[in-house]
């Protein structure tokens, strides 16, 4: 199997982070006020949705995270 970048998988989720959940960055800031956000059962599900459906698609592809 290939393997993708070695970025790829953070930049995929900090992308998906930002499309569904309106999350700037995945990166921990130590602040609660940034750290914790309120996200609605929608969009969660819309995020694990995207991420379930790029793995699937790199699985098919022979692309190894």
């Amino acid at each position: 199997m290939d393997h993708p970048p070695p970025d790829y998988l953070g930049s995929l989720l900090a992308g998906i982070a930002r499309t569904h959940l309106r999350v700037p960055t995945l990166e921990t800031r130590n602040s609660d006020s940034f750290d914790f956000v309120e996200a609605s059962v929608g969009a969660l599900r819309a995020a694990l949705e995207e991420a379930y459906t790029c793995g699937y698609a790199e699985a098919r592809r022979g692309v190894a995270a």
